[in-house]
């Protein structure tokens, strides 16, 4: 296969709408999707910018009948014909039966990240053709508002027993456990656990978090609280698909110094608010560890570099 044919995008999936869909279908998607991740919802979000750009690529080309009908033949050739029709014949022995096709399900782990975005997501799998089972990959995208255990189905991507149709492919969404963030019970709100220093609860009004789309930086009115919970709407799991998403809830906890010498929060527990900044302001000149804390920030970090390379 050449390497144009490698690097050609499938703009149906990126419009999340099948290759039979109708122009107005066509429409309809791009203008739901456009609306999500246009770059006035998302300023210095680079993936919502990447993402806009390919929508805007489909939309110019599945728009006009002539370019449509010359991407589907593209298309066709770098996914070679998925089903071969057989037409009643007089030279064919009639003992020869066209076999039904063998549908397969597969189960897909899927970051939280991924999920969010809409990202494509690309699995590698055995289908049975013949008797015998080939290595196949299929690359598609991740639906706005899927939801954990969600069933998709693909046409033609299955296997098949003789000389007849393929069958389908289904694929079982599974949302692999993030090491930061986890999915509450209504499917579409998320919350992190944000480990601080008692130092920083105190004196610190900018609190530098995160979310499945980018790092955040949240304007705080210090003293934050141990088990205090702050809300930030729309960066949660899409609820459906208008684009309605659901909110980020951060828990924060407060991490104290490993210092054998003080108990410090013994020592707070019977001062004044003054008192307690006065005391925090004093222990900020002594340099301590905070575990947890820094557990937290590498695993920021790691996430950081993680959404530059995306």
């Amino acid at each position: 296969m050449s390497d144009e044919k490698e690097a050609l995008v499938n703009y149906y999936l990126v419009l999340n709408v099948s290759s039979s869909a109708t122009q107005e279908e066509i429409k309809k998607a791009f203008l739901s999707l456009a609306k999500i991740y246009h770059p006035d919802k998302n300023r210095g979000n680079r993936l919502s910018e990447k993402k806009f750009q390919q929508l805007n690529s489909a939309w110019e080309v599945l728009r006009d009948p002539k370019k449509r009908r010359s991407f589907d033949i593209k298309l066709k050739k770098k996914e070679g014909f998925k089903k071969l029709f057989l037409n009643p014949s007089p030279f064919l022995d009639s003992r020869v039966q066209i076999e039904k096709g063998i549908d397969l399900e597969v189960c897909v782990k899927v970051s939280l990240e991924e999920v969010c975005q809409s990202l494509q997501k690309k699995i590698c799998y055995f289908k049975p053709i013949n008797g015998k089972k080939k290595k196949s990959s299929f690359s598609f995208q991740i639906p706005v508002g899927t939801k954990e255990k969600t069933r998709l189905m693909f046409k033609g991507e299955g296997g098949t027993e003789g000389l007849g149709e393929f069958g389908d492919l289904y694929v079982k969404i599974i949302f692999h456990p993030h090491s930061l963030f986890k999915l509450l019970d209504n499917a579409y709100d998320l919350i992190l656990e944000q480990p601080i220093s008692v130092v920083s609860a105190f004196q610190d009004k900018e609190l530098k978090t995160l979310s499945p789309y980018s790092t955040l930086k949240l304007q705080v009115k210090p003293p934050l609280l141990d088990k205090q919970m702050l809300q930030v709407k729309g960066l949660g799991l899409y609820k459906n698909l208008k684009g309605e998403k659901g909110d980020l809830f951060i828990k924060i906890l407060i991490d104290y110094p490993l210092d054998s010498r003080l108990d410090i929060k013994e020592v707070m527990k019977n001062l004044s608010l003054k008192e307690k900044k006065q005391y925090i302001e004093e222990l900020s000149k002594n340099s301590f560890l905070y575990p947890k804390v820094l557990k937290f920030q590498k695993q920021v970090q790691k996430l950081k570099v993680q959404y530059h390379s995306l």
